[in-house]
């Protein structure tokens, strides 16, 4: 499912293994950044699914990752950044920034969820 918003603004890619995402949240922390939505895209499993990321499925979660940043990235030419929230384990987080390149998508936002509230952890590229 996506969402779409301002087109020059940066992609959401929510990435998750059963965990719901707060659309409030995730508009909330964008807007801290000065940033307007482009489109909010989701790649997660059934809350219901018990998947566990191990190497035999890890391979194949990293494919689908890259592989929705790319379709992404080609159907929202205009815009500028990508924000991802990720709920799973850091396996999941690891294969999700495996398909992440800044000198592409430009500046990339990966906060963190504390307390209800995304909050800024890691921004590249790092200044």
């Amino acid at each position: 499912m996506e969402k779409r918003g301002d087109p020059r603004g940066p992609i959401a890619l929510c990435v998750g293994i059963g965990q719901p995402f707060s659309d409030d949240s995730i508009a909330q922390f964008l807007t801290k950044q000065g940033a307007n939505c482009a489109a909010t895209a989701y790649l997660n499993t059934p809350g219901d699914d018990q998947v566990v990321l191990d190497a035999e499925h890890a391979p194949a979660a990293i494919w689908q990752i890259t592989r929705r940043v790319l379709t992404l990235r080609r159907k929202y030419e205009h815009s500028r950044g990508l924000a991802l929230f990720c709920a799973g384990p850091v396996s999941l987080a690891l294969a999700a920034g495996w398909a992440l390149n800044p000198r592409i998508y430009g500046p990339i936002w990966i906060p963190n969820f504390d307390a209800g509230t995304y909050r800024p952890a890691l921004h590249f590229p790092i200044h």
